[in-house]
């Protein structure tokens, strides 16, 4: 029979749930009835005393997905819209929630769009700092490892539990010896995934204490709560390969196989490099009853496990690990622990290419330089894996290009330069024009992941080219057209935390000859799969790249 699970939400005024957990970022848990009205969560314990707390106090309450945090008050989130700027009108870009905001540069670059440079100077010291808004507390690097640290202890202390359990005899001959330690083993149990969702909801990241507190309720067998979580996670990113590695094993616990056996298959598509996502999605295809063969997702999941190589090891251990498919690593994981990142938080960043070769794009260099995991939109939220550069390839020493090139095995696209002809003949700059457009987007994803396309002018003359109308700030290395949809070049991003240095700047293509000039085709491995790569003509596409940020203090 199927489970019946009912979540609580805190964002509905004066609600009520059955007994839940609340978890306190003073280390206090209560159980109760919660409700919440304003700022306020009442919790009604057993005895019928009423326990008052304030919601940005609440880390976590079990059962419901739903993380309190407090929210800027209006007096410090500027209103929405745009003031104009030379060459940016507010039509032209989605408004920034700031109340949604994590970095300095996003607070910089919103203020600078809005004609208030007199409120940059206090978040140019906080991105000199480092420092990150969670809710609406700025956390310097000594809070994130201050609380990471905790984060480590209270794993310690559910291992130590967990171990303690596993080594009770639960099948001693003496029948109330065995019946005493099973009771104990039982206990102990509960202690302990208790103690790792104590360990999750302190995570000082919002994304990841969502996915920790997933993965802590998957290992407790709560399928209802763990699908929450999992869900929630993928709203804000649906590029992680091993958010929907989560939902899709608590689905398959719940015997949701199709839905189960969907989210494994988006895991695998992002991940093909994994060989470990594979296995499993294999695995979770033997396990789904023979009454479901005939249904679409089943189909699917077979021929994409079909088409890819076997794997070269199996999984070790068995089902007492989870390969968890962070990004850029694959962690094995017991099952009565968490996988902890290596990054204290997830960044994701984002910019418009322009294809260069079969295999080969053009991008924003700061956008994707250094990322855990890089995927190209190839259309209807079709991603695809490419190749991270952790290695600027070219051939020259020095350079202050603002791109380089993105491999991107999985498709093939439709040149718009002959890459190899640029040093013996490369195009000559562009002149004076009009109707030309600029393809432009914001580099981080939290300040809008839509697109702008603008019309402007050519202007040359003195031995420069310049845009009549340029990039709004924040907006990442964009490219341009002219009315006949010829690339002539890219403006350079307006990226820099420094308002002074938040200048116009285009570069023609022949100024990129020593990036260009290493544009190759690749050639298959004998791991790819078996599928031809996917063909697209489009002249430009998005490229959303996830980075990790590890923060450390110097003794």
């Amino acid at each position: 029979m199927k489970r019946i699970v009912i979540l609580l939400s805190l964002c509905v005024a004066a609600t009520s749930a059955a007994a839940e957990t609340v978890y306190l970022s003073d280390g206090r848990q209560i159980d109760g009835k919660v409700r919440r009205e304003g700022e306020t969560v009442f919790i009604t314990k057993d005895d019928g005393k009423v326990v008052e707390v304030s919601s940005s106090d609440v880390l976590y309450v079990a059962g419901t997905t739903q993380h309190v945090e407090k929210t800027e008050t209006a007096e410090t989130t500027p209103q929405a819209g745009l003031a104009d700027q030379p060459g940016v009108s507010s039509d032209d870009m989605t408004n920034v929630a700031l109340g949604e905001a994590s970095m300095p540069e996003t607070f910089i670059w919103t203020y600078l769009r809005r004609g208030k440079p007199e409120l940059v100077r206090r978040y140019r010291a906080l991105a000199h700092d480092r420092q990150r808004k969670i809710g609406s507390t700025w956390l310097s690097p000594e809070d994130f490892v201050r609380r990471r640290a905790a984060v480590a202890e209270r794993l310690a202390d559910a291992a130590a539990t967990f171990d303690k359990a596993d080594d009770l005899d639960c099948d001693d001959d003496d029948v109330d010896k065995r019946r005493r330690n099973r009771q104990k083993h039982q206990k102990l149990m509960r202690v302990g995934s208790d103690q790792l969702r104590r360990a999750a909801a302190g995570w000082p990241d919002p994304l990841i204490r969502k996915f920790l507190l997933g993965a802590a309720e998957l290992q407790a067998d709560r399928l209802g709560q763990a699908i929450g979580q999992f869900r929630a996670c993928l709203r804000e990113a649906p590029q992680m390969a091993v958010f929907h590695e989560g939902l899709g094993l608590a689905l398959m616990r719940d015997e949701q196989y199709m839905d189960g056996l969907e989210h494994l298959r988006k895991m695998v598509r992002l991940r093909p490099d994994a060989e470990e996502g594979v296995t499993m999605l294999r695995e979770a295809i033997e396990a789904t009853p023979g009454t479901y063969m005939n249904r679409s997702a089943f189909t699917a999941a077979k021929e994409l496990a079909d088409s890819l190589p076997t794997a070269r090891r199996s999984r070790r251990n068995g089902d007492r690990e989870i390969p968890w498919l962070l990004p850029g690593d694959v962690q094995d994981v017991d099952a009565h622990a968490l996988p902890v990142p290596e990054e204290d938080r997830y960044v994701f960043r984002q910019a418009i290419a322009v294809p260069v070769g079969p295999n080969t794009l053009l991008v924003d260099r700061q956008a994707v330089y250094g990322a855990l995991t890089v995927h190209v939109d190839l259309g209807v939220g079709k991603l695809v894996q490419a190749d991270v550069p952790r290695r600027w390839r070219q051939r020259r020493e020095a350079t202050d290009l603002p791109v380089m090139l993105l491999d991107v095995p999985a498709a093939a696209f439709t040149s718009r330069v002959d890459a190899e002809a640029i040093d013996d003949a490369p195009p000559p700059p562009p002149t004076n024009a009009t109707g030309v457009q600029v393809h432009a987007i914001n580099l981080l994803a939290e300040m809008g992941s839509v697109p702008r396309v603008f019309a402007t002018e050519v202007q040359a003359g003195q031995g420069a080219v310049t845009l009549l109308r340029g990039l709004a700030a924040g907006e990442a290395t964009a490219p341009v057209f002219d009315a006949e949809g010829t690339w002539l070049g890219v403006q350079a991003g307006k990226t820099d935390p420094d308002p002074e240095k938040l200048v116009d700047r285009f570069i023609a293509i022949g100024g990129m000859a020593e990036v260009l000039g290493n544009v190759r085709s690749r050639r298959r491995s004998s791991r790819d799969d078996d599928r031809e790569p996917i063909q697209t003509d489009a002249k430009v596409l998005l490229v959303r790249a996830t980075h990790g940020e590890r923060f450390q203090v110097d003794p």
